[in-house]
C-alpha cells in the first residue's frame, strides 16, 4: 500500500541516511561507460527534493516516492510522498510535486515539549 511504501521509504532514510544520501539523490549513473539517468523528474525541477523511487507496471501505473527536506524555523522538516496509477511519467512527477506543496503549505511541526521536559 502507499503507506507501506511511505513506511519503508521513512526507515530506509532513518535508519541508513549514508546510501540514502548516496543512492537516491544521484542525478545519474555510470558503469561499464553506459550513463543511465536517475527517471525521478523532480530531481531537477525542486532543490529541496533529494530522492526516492520510481516505477512503472501494467497494474499500478506511473509510480513516485518521493521526499524533500525543507527549512523549517530553525531546523529542516522531511515529507514524503507516494503516488501510484498515473498516466506517465510526466504526471506523477507534476502530481508529486503538488502533493509535497500542499504538504509543506498546509501542516506545520510544532514543538509542545523540549526535550526531557
Amino acid at each position: 500500500t502507499a503507506r507501506d511504501l511511505s513506511t519503508l521509504a521513512n526507515r530506509l532514510i532513518a535508519d541508513h541516511p549514508e546510501y540514502y544520501k548516496t543512492y537516491y539523490s544521484t542525478k545519474s549513473y555510470t558503469y561499464n561507460k553506459i550513463t543511465q539517468p536517475n527517471r525521478n523528474r523532480l530531481l531537477w525541477l525542486d532543490p529541496t527534493v533529494d530522492g526516492m523511487k520510481t516505477g512503472h507496471t501494467e497494474a499500478a501505473g506511473y509510480c513516485l516516492i518521493s521526499s524533500a527536506s525543507r527549512p523549517n524555523g530553525s531546523g529542516q522538516r522531511r515529507l514524503i510522498s507516494v503516488v501510484t496509477g498515473t498516466a506517465s511519467d510526466q504526471v506523477r512527477a507534476q502530481e508529486s510535486l503538488k502533493l509535497l506543496n500542499w504538504g509543506y503549505l498546509n501542516f506545520d511541526t510544532v514543538k509542545l515539549y523540549a526535550k526531557g521536559q
